[in-house]
């Protein structure tokens, strides 16, 4: 590392290679130096959390000739307000600390070092925590765990790593305090290009969240292991078969208990299962989709030109090959895996109709699915009708699309908003909305008493290497849980004396 780059108090060397990589990411050109376009786009990427201070102090390092160096810019990283490592380290030891007399057990300490690495020697570790343990009676205090960090190099956690925990853990906590919310997470990377979508949710398995909110969620995974080349029109088919029959049956037992399924998703293939659930839980209503993606995901084996199934969700739920585009001859098995996958959730037709979809911030589209766009006029509300017109008038626009759908479900997939602050994603696209036209669409959308399912999908940590997606995500999903929130409270009243759906 270069020597010359400053050192605030208490920053390891780890820490400093991250923030140096998060600067070379900025620096498109690569000579060291930031624009003031490229520093406008910083800034815009790590807003979240930034105070007035903080950004008039990277603003006032520009230099004579108009540019912030590495070095300037790595020091003011270290020296912004929120990014005391000692701070995030409290708030996250005060999430697991869920009774509140300063104390963790160390088995939830072993759990928690490792998942914000999970390439550190557990024997190890197991050995160091214990050490701190010096009454033998099984818990660490925050103190402790401070002291176990500066000790050894394996402890040494990152901003990064201990704010995507966060997230996580933030996303639970959140939840438990709405009633009648259940968390269904579909941990599964199977349907996507590159593996990863379906890593975080899993690293929450044994903490002491899990416990507490056992009642509240289910798990389905399903992990990415090579690439499957057995069914290359439909990659990994015989296994997403599976998960979307789990995943229909976990939505579907959710809404029969009278709870709202908020699905926390790896890749958007298993939005098939959520709709196949939805469709089995109200067979005689009619549902309405809102999609709010970078992509129309209304592929067939027939039709990809890649085989991912993440793109095939529509066209799963719809029961819809699109003959007319095929460009692929597919075997017997990815034949017979397909007509599977379409045949969940109600019995003898289509779970949607596709006439009852709608799309948002659509904008990356191959022909089979431009085609199949025109042949069931779906519309596609797009990021200059979003600016035209204001997110909330869009979010209306789509409810009076679909105004004689019985129960709507709102899919919203990380990738619709722009890359440029929405990289942790596998196929992030330029032209995107905003993280609060993201927000403010998905509040509008979920007050609507005929929402009964509200889905948040492909987020990859392994791809998020700014944490940008994890931060812009966690407040879509903040904003919207609270309008939802408020819905629901209205409602209870009504839902007391038994109604079996959620209209008002």
């Amino acid at each position: 590392m270069n020597q010359s780059i400053p050192r605030a108090a208490r920053v390891s060397t780890r820490q400093l290679d991250e923030y140096s990589a998060l600067y070379r990411m900025f620096d498109v050109q690569g000579n060291g130096r930031l624009n003031r376009q490229q520093t406008d786009e910083a800034l815009q990427v790590l807003g979240l959390g930034l105070s007035r201070q903080d950004r008039q102090k990277l603003l006032d390092a520009v230099d004579t000739a108009g540019d912030i160096s590495q070095s300037a810019f790595i020091d003011w990283l270290c020296q912004r307000s929120d990014f005391d490592l000692d701070r995030e380290l409290r708030q996250l030891f005060s999430l697991l600390d869920t009774s509140g007399d300063g104390l963790v057990s160390c088995d939830e300490m072993l759990t928690l070092a490792r998942c914000l690495d999970p390439d550190l020697n557990e024997t190890a570790l197991d050995v160091l925590i214990r050490s701190q343990d010096t009454d033998g009676d099984g818990m660490v205090s925050f103190d402790d765990f401070m002291a176990m960090q500066h000790s050894t190099g394996h402890l040494q956690l990152t901003i990064a790593g201990i704010r995507r925990f966060r997230k996580l853990l933030g996303r639970y906590a959140l939840a438990a305090r709405i009633p009648r919310i259940a968390l269904v997470e579909v941990d599964s990377d199977l349907g996507a290009g590159r593996a990863g979508a379906s890593g975080g949710i899993d690293l929450l398995r044994e903490s002491t969240l899990q416990r507490a909110l056992a009642s509240r969620r289910t798990a389905l995974r399903g992990r990415q292991q090579g690439r499957d080349s057995t069914t290359p029109h439909a990659r990994n088919i015989d296994a997403i078969s599976t998960l979307l029959e789990q995943t229909s049956a976990l939505v579907c037992e959710t809404l029969q208990q009278h709870e709202f399924p908020v699905v926390l998703a790896g890749d958007h293939s298993s939005a098939a299962g959520t709709i196949a659930g939805i469709a089995k839980a109200f067979p005689d209503k009619r549902l309405g989709v809102v999609w709010i993606d970078a992509h129309a995901d209304i592929h067939s084996p027939h039709t990809s030109l890649s085989g991912n199934m993440h793109g095939m969700p529509i066209a799963i739920a719809g029961r819809f090959d699109n003959d007319a585009n095929a460009v692929n001859s597919l075997d017997a098995v990815t034949l017979a895996h397909w007509e599977a996958c379409k045949a969940l959730g109600r019995q003898g037709k289509a779970n949607l109709d596709l006439h009852d979809l709608v799309y948002v911030s659509v904008r990356d589209t191959e022909p089979a699915e431009d085609a199949a766009i025109a042949q069931f006029s779906i519309p596609i509300f797009r990021t200059s009708d979003i600016r035209r017109l204001g997110p909330e008038a869009v979010a209306q626009a789509c409810l009076d699309h679909l105004c004689d759908a019985d129960i709507l479900y709102v899919s919203f997939d990380v990738d619709s908003m722009d890359a440029a602050i929405c990289m942790g994603t596998g196929t992030p696209v330029a032209g995107g909305i905003t993280a609060d036209e993201a927000a403010r669409i998905n509040r509008r959308l979920v007050s609507d008493p005929r929402v009964v399912c509200w889905e948040i999908c492909e987020i990859n940590p392994e791809l998020d290497l700014r944490n940008s997606t994890g931060q812009v995500s966690l407040m879509v999903y903040e904003q919207t849980l609270d309008a939802l929130q408020t819905r629901l409270a209205t409602t209870a009243a009504i839902h007391a004396q038994g109604d079996d759906s959620f209209d008002e």
